[in-house]
Parts: C-alpha cells; structure tokens; sequence
C-alpha cells in the first residue's frame, strides 16, 4: 500500500503531463474530493499613460505585427487553472475554449485554497512542466524569442489573475468573478518627420531594444509600487534582454505613421534626471526598453531612442496591464539631443539568414585615400565579390542616399562574403565583410582581463569544440580584408570560395608580391580585397614597397577606420591575453580554451609572410592582437605544450581575429 501511495504522488508532481479540451476529464492528477463551481471571468482595463505632448491624428500602422482591435484584446480563451493548498499542487487543468461568462471548472473541496489563471499563453506553455510546489509555479517564466512570442496564442494577450484563500465551493455558490490583468503592456507609437528636418534624411526602419527575455505570469501582490500597482516576480537586476530584427519602414510611411507593441514587464527603474523634464534627457538606462527608428542621411545612419516608462525624462519602467501613447517629432539629428545617436562606421556587418542589412558606403571617403566619393548617393556600383558558401544567395542594391542594402536571401544559409563599392573605370572604392549568422555579440560572449570577448572567432559558423565552423577567417596585420583558411581542423586545405552573389561557379584568390615601385600599398590593397600580399624580405609587411616606412596606426588601441570588427567591437590590444600563460590553459584535440570563462580557441594555422601557404592547422594558434611592436606585430600564440601571450611576427601573416568590446 505504502508503494502505491508513493507511486501516486511521485505522479502528482509531474501535473502538466497530457491535456484535452475537456476540463473534466483532462488527465492532469488531481488530489482531494471534486465539487463542480461557475464563475465568471473578465479582462481589466488598462492603465492610461499619455507620454505625448499632444495628440496624432497618424493613422497608419506599418508593422507586421498589427493592434488587436477592442474586442479581440478583451479575449480570453485557452485557459490554464491551477489550485494550491497549503503551498502543494491540489489539481490543473487547461481549457482549449472558454466560455468566459460562464465558466464550470472542477476543484477540489477546500477551506483555503489559492487558484490561479492564466489565459491566452497556449496549451504549451505549461505542458509537461513539473510545478509541485506554490513556489515553483510563482517562479515560472515564459521565455521570448521574438515579438510573435510575446502574444503566443493566435495574437491575443496574454493575462493573469487569482482568487486567493477562497473556501471551496462556497466561495463560488453566490457566482464570482475573477478580473484577469494583461500580462503585457500596450505602447501606440506615432511619429512624424517634420518640416524643419534637414532635406535628405530618409527614415528606413523601426526595431525594439531591451526587451525581457522572459515573462513572468505571477504578479507578487507584497511589491506595491507607489501608485498601488503590481510589481511582477521577475528579477530585475539579473533579468537579461534582447533586441528584435530592424523591421522596414514602408517608404509611403517614412514621413508619417504609427507602431503598435505589445510588450512584456521591464522595470528598471528612474535615472538621475530628476530635476530635469527635458525629453531630450531621456537617453536610457541599462537594459530599458525603447523604441528605435532608423533613418539615413548623408551616408550616415541615424537612430531615435525612445524610451518608454512613467514619463518622458526620467522614469524607465515599462509596466503591464498598462496603455502607453507616445507621439515624435523628428525634426533634427543632433546628437545634442541624447535620444539621437549616429552609428559608427564598421568593415564588417553581422547579417541574419533571410534578412537584410544597409550599410553607409562613406566609409569610402574616411581612409587615408581621401574623398572618393563628391557625392556618396551617386557615382558607384555595389558587386559581390566572393561567399564561402555556395548555399549564400547574396544580393546588392543601391538604395540611394548612400546606402548599400546587402540581402542574404536564404534564410538556412550561412558563412562570409565579401561586397564591395566601384566607380565607373571598375576601381574598388570600398569592400566590407559580410557575416552571415545567427550569432549575436551581445548576448554570447566571454569576460576577462577586463575585456568582454565575442565567443568564437572572426568569420566563424559557431563556436563548436573541434568543428571546422568554429575556425573563421585570417587577416593580415592592419588590413580590414578577410580570406578564408582552412575547410578541415586538421590538415592545411584552404576553403573553397564562390564568385558573385550566388551560384557554385568557384573563385580563385590571387597571390602577389608586394609592388616594389610603391612607397606604400594601401590603395593597392585597398583596390584588390581578393589580393593576400607577402613579402620575399625582411620585414615581410604588406604595406611596404620600395620604401622601409612602416604604418604602426593601422589599427590601435582606439578602433580605426582599417579594424575589421563590427560595429562596437574592436581586434584587442596585446592587453586583452595577460590572463594567458603557461600553465593557465587546458589543451583539447585541435585546439585550447584557456581558464577563464571556458572561451574555445581553435587552433587555426597561420597562411604565411613569405608566401600563400597554409600551415599548423590543428596543432598551432595566431591571434592577432591590435599591438605593433617594432616593424612586426604583437599576437597571442599556443600549441600543445606552451602558450605565448604576446609573441611578435611579421604583418603579412594570415591570423586568426577574436574582436573585444569597444568600451
């Protein structure tokens, strides 16, 4: 008897296990004798925050991701009920349809049980999750992947509610009703680009920054805010968050028009301006939401943050069950303004399979070649020069107003390429890598030595121990252009390259010399991205020619316009590697991590200064640090046996780049 017992509560904890339509016969276990209740159920109404300084007549709605009308938002089906007493699971059950009005739910008889519901987050949510406890279920988040997740049953929202301490059944024999809140916030976003803006200024596209990672569906009614609203259960402090994909504005829209979100609790608190109600002050605190449009002028790009909370100069708390309406103006892109950022420049763009990117080709025009661009909206022709991936369908467009849209279409597909900008006689103005990967920087990386290290190389596919994906690109020291390495972790077999945007027709990279009748080779270099030039002499540097000047700033402790990094990322300084050292790291077939933050180095080989070669695939590693020293430069080298954290070598080898965060 003791062993049944035993096997039936062992049961009882895994309650999410199969689930019916029927809430009767739902085959979730249930404890205690079963009574039969009626109740009702109704939405809230939500909190009005106007954060405009007037009202928008704009009617337009330009997203994908579309307002609910009223009555849908008022929708409650798909509903999860649980019943605790005493803190321990007593039953749940999930309904795939509700009749919200008239609601029969089976409970079990209690003098005091706490019932909570959860409505409109899908029959998955709660499905096979071990929730035996009271604390467990409080604890319970929803994770969110994208803005779709956010509202992941057929688009409606997402509520909650709770009747706690109720005797059952009689707490329901007179008829109750349960208010359930919205467990999102609803922002109505309006803007216009105003007369006074300077002409030029094209607005291309809207993203959301600083968005929760996770939902927490249980309010915790002993953290009132001063206004007598609920706090969620999520932990601010080490609640992570993300930022959605740019979506395109439509161009009929790019001088007027309205976004609607819906977003999840992120309540981060106020900032210091307390004596200020400047709007131009609201520049953001960590992890806040906002709202970001996206325009360009003149090549550069140019972001409006918008931040949302209580007010439109301090206050960063995005709160449920609650109606925000903004309306902007854009009428300027001072940075005096410290909601208006301008993007840096960078050689290298990270770009999702399936997605977009525009990239500002004025980068042609910040060099040590000067202006070759009078007007960067005119006099050039984007190419693709070569992908590592016959799968990458690669396309490029000249959108005007001096950006290049660069589209990879496939969206399975990843790997590198190179594009490029050229004039009329065919002369490369400008080349950029275009990384093609679900990667994201900002949320997989590695910290030490003060440092904050993306988690796989330059170039790579992913950070897999062992695996040909993890071992990315080489450069050369100084120069912004990639060429690819090995195909294999073991053996010096160069990758196989791919001409143009797509197709399977091989590209072979060509091998020279450096020119001896040039004082020194950067605009050659920076005409042939395809070109890896050696020299046949002491001091084996690229940029070299007849002449034995040496250019030590090509890159450097501040990111210059030659550092291969994206945006906000950097090659590091010799610095970075000072935790490296004999015996500070674990050797591992065909590569090492080191002890801190378990990061994974692949041993990559070097290509030579001397000639094209590959070597040392498998059993070496070369680190490019952004260091010079003398006429060489500053790496980090390992094999099996020892470590070097800052070795010097000649700048026309082909290293590997792992990038550091720009502080």
């Amino acid at each position: 008897m003791r062993m049944k017992q035993f096997i039936y509560l062992a049961t009882a904890l895994l309650i999410f296990g199969a689930c019916s339509q029927d809430q009767a016969d739902n085959g979730l276990p249930a404890s205690g004798e079963t009574v039969t209740v009626s109740l009702s159920l109704q939405p809230s109404d939500m909190r009005q925050v106007n954060l405009s300084d007037g009202s928008s007549s704009v009617a337009k709605v330009t997203r994908s991701v579309t307002a609910l009308a009223d009555a849908a938002e008022k929708v409650i089906d798909n509903l999860w009920v649980f019943e605790y007493v005493d803190g321990t699971y007593v039953r749940g059950q999930y309904l795939s349809t509700v009749d919200a009005s008239n609601l029969n739910l089976d409970l079990s008889k209690a003098t005091s049980a706490n019932i909570y519901f959860v409505a409109n987050v899908g029959e998955a949510a709660y499905k096979g999750k071990t929730l035996g406890t009271e604390t467990a279920f409080k604890n319970y988040n929803l994770a969110i992947t994208n803005e779709a997740s956010i509202t992941p049953s057929a688009g409606y929202l997402p509520m909650f509610g709770e009747a706690p301490g109720v005797a059952i059944p009689d707490y329901f024999k007179s008829g109750a009703t349960v208010t359930l809140d919205y467990m999102v916030s609803r922002v109505d976003f309006s803007y216009t680009v105003t007369g006074n803006m300077s002409s030029g200024f094209v607005l291309k596209e809207a993203r959301l920054i600083g968005v929760p990672r996770y939902m927490y569906p249980y309010i915790n009614p002993e953290n009132m805010d001063a206004d007598d609203t609920n706090d969620t259960n999520f932990p601010t402090d080490t609640l992570t968050t993300q930022m959605f994909d740019r979506e395109a504005i439509d161009v009929a829209n790019a001088t007027a028009g309205s976004l609607t979100f819906y977003l999840p609790d992120n309540r981060r608190g106020v900032g210091a301006n307390t004596a200020a109600t400047d709007a131009k002050l609201k520049a953001g605190l960590d992890n806040a939401t906002a709202i970001q449009l996206i325009g360009y002028k003149d090549g550069d790009e140019i972001t409006y943050n918008f931040y949302l909370g209580g007010d439109q100069f301090n206050d960063y708390n995005l709160k449920r069950n609650t109606k925000y309406t903004l309306t902007a103006d854009l009428d300027g892109t001072s940075t005096g303004d410290l909601r208006v950022t301008k993007s840096q420049a960078a050689n290298t763009y990270l770009l999702k399979p399936g997605r977009s990117v525009l990239i500002p080709v004025k980068r042609a025009n910040q060099s040590d070649l000067g202006e070759q661009l009078a007007d960067v909206s005119t006099g050039w022709t984007p190419v693709v020069l070569w992908r590592d991936n016959s799968a990458l369908d690669i396309a490029v467009t000249d959108t005007g107003n001096g950006v290049m849209e660069v589209t990879a279409s496939n969206a399975t597909a990843e790997g590198n390429a190179v594009v490029y900008i050229k004039d009329g006689s065919d002369n490369v103005l400008w080349s950029w890598h275009v990384w093609v990967t679900n990667y994201d920087p900002q949320s997989e990386n590695d910290m030490y030595n003060g440092f904050t290290f993306m988690d796989r190389n330059l170039g790579a596919l992913n950070d897999t121990k062992s695996g040909a994906g993890a071992l990315g690109l080489l450069y050369q020291w100084g120069r912004k252009d990639p060429f690819v390495g090995s195909s294999d972790v073991s053996s010096a077999t160069l990758k196989t390259l791919y001409s143009g945007g797509s197709g399977s027709a091989t590209f072979t990279s060509i091998s020279t010399a450096t020119p001896s009748g040039s004082a020194n080779n950067l605009i050659v270099v920076i005409r042939n991205p395809d070109v890896f030039y050696y020299s046949s002499s002491s001091p084996y540097d690229w940029y070299l020619g007849s002449s034995t000047k040496r250019n030590d700033v090509l890159w450097g402790i501040t990111k210059t316009v030659y550092d291969p990094c994206p945006a906000g990322w950097k090659v590091p300084p010799s610095s970075a590697f000072s935790s490296w050292d004999n015996p500070a790291y674990t050797w591992d077939t065909n590569g090492r991590s080191p002890s801190v933050a378990n990061s994974w180095y692949p041993a990559t080989g070097k290509r030579s200064s001397n000639g094209v070669g590959l070597s040392s695939v498998g059993t070496d590693g070369y680190y490019w640090s952004s260091t010079p020293n003398g006429t060489r430069g500053t790496y980090l080298y390992f094999e099996e046996n020892s470590v070097t954290k800052d070795r010097v070598g000649d700048r026309a080898y082909g290293f590997s780049v792992r990038c550091v965060q720009e502080n």
